[in-house]
């Protein structure tokens, strides 16, 4: 019994209008310092009146774990305002809204004076970041990381969030 993609339904409890979802899509909009801009509330808002549900890109739960420059972040809670009003406006265009938390590992763009490359393999995965394993202390740090970044997602109004580890493995 095939359902129209127009007609709604609940996941996890979260009514969602229709069947439609914007997927992660980054954007490189979001400041040096992982903050939210106006460009990115009107990229998302614009898409948010016609989706159910809208998955905010990658944003990342460190410093150093940003794919791009201007990836969101939730890594701090000087963060969770501007990323609040993005949730708030999503939501104000009848979306629901969930974020992509994200460390990038050894996929990380160059950023002076951070360590990058997280690696669990070693293997390299761009010429311009070398690769380093990450120790027992810096694993349980990502995985506090995370979590530090959901309980921020679900102060700034998020309706859920999306963990993405990009080519890392958190055991």
């Amino acid at each position: 019994d095939m359902k129209s993609l127009r007609d709604d339904t609940v996941i996890k409890g979260l009514r969602l209008r229709n069947r439609m979802v914007l997927p992660p899509l980054p954007t490189n909009y979001g400041t040096t310092e992982g903050l939210v801009t106006d460009a990115i509330i009107q990229f998302y808002t614009e898409r948010a009146k016609d989706v159910g549900l809208v998955i905010v890109e990658a944003t990342a739960v460190q410093s150093n774990g940003r794919i791009v420059p201007g990836t969101l972040g939730l890594w701090e809670d000087e963060q969770i305002a501007g990323i609040g009003r993005l949730a708030a406006a999503i939501k104000g265009r009848g979306a629901a809204a969930v974020v992509q938390l994200n460390h990038a590992g050894a996929r990380c763009t160059p950023s002076g004076g951070e360590l990058q490359g997280a690696s669990p393999s070693g293997v390299a995965f761009r010429q311009d970041v070398a690769p380093f394993s990450l120790s027992q202390e810096q694993i349980a740090g990502m995985a506090t990381a995370f979590a530090d970044a959901a309980g921020r997602a679900a102060q700034a109004g998020f309706d859920g969030v999306e963990i993405h580890g990009a080519h890392m493995y958190l055991i």
